[in-house]
């Protein structure tokens, strides 16, 4: 688990240092590159937490802050994103609509003149194609955990999901500030499903691989859905 947790940061500073310009000399400290590092700490920190499920093996679901608090560190950027915010932890755990309605505002929100053109948009994509991203592999991871082996048709379609995933490194594709990091979150994803394979019947193999193996290598790979 602390092995993926490594892997996870060292993609994300990885990200965060391509995100400066080739062959730009360093600007000194100012209001504006202060603001858009907060925000990318935020950003980064709120999918930290909201992926710990997928990534990390933590429970799907924490009714309250103590029983999120009793999952150990891989849930300790909750608290971070969610005081900067002002909102409980384990409902950004949970990833509760208001609570990602907030995260988006935060986000958005910088003094007038202070945050550089374009910065705010490409942030807020970047959010909003993880989000998406996320919601789709916390339901899959949830259809393997409650429904495999006796796995039903829906549970299935959920296994298999992977639109959102390959939607989210095909924007890391063609975004320049966030792209790496978008394609790091969306390979992360894509892979920790993959990881599932060892624990389930090997009719439902092909489906928990093919989110990953279609975004390596297109649609065409898509197994045939069960008759």
């Amino acid at each position: 688990m602390r092995t993926r947790r490594s892997l996870f940061a060292l993609f994300l500073v990885g990200g965060a240092l391509s995100c400066a310009p080739a062959g730009q000399p360093v600007a000194p400290p100012s209001a504006a590159r202060e603001s858009v590092t907060n925000q990318h700490t935020l950003v980064l920190a709120a999918l930290d937490c909201m992926t710990a499920p997928v990534v990390y093996d933590t429970p799907p679901w924490a009714a309250s802050d103590p029983e999120m608090d009793t999952y150990g560190p891989d849930t300790s950027s909750c608290t971070t994103a969610a005081r900067a915010i002002g909102v409980r932890p384990a409902r950004l755990y949970r990833m509760s609509p208001d609570v990602l309605f907030d995260l988006r505002h935060a986000m958005a929100r910088s003094p007038a003149g202070l945050q550089p053109p374009g910065s705010s948009t490409d942030l807020l994509s970047f959010f909003d194609q993880s989000v998406a991203a996320i919601l789709e592999a916390r339901r899959a991871q949830a259809a393997l955990v409650g429904e495999v082996p006796q796995a039903t048709l829906d549970a299935v379609d959920k296994i298999r999901a992977g639109q959102m995933v390959a939607k989210l490194d095909e924007f890391g594709r063609r975004s320049g500030a966030n792209g790496l990091e978008a394609r790091a979150v969306a390979m992360l994803i894509a892979a920790n499903r993959f990881r599932q394979i060892a624990r389930v019947p090997a009719e439902v193999r092909p489906y928990v691989a093919e989110p990953l193996f279609g975004m390596m290598f297109g649609s065409d790979f898509r197994s045939e859905p069960p008759p």
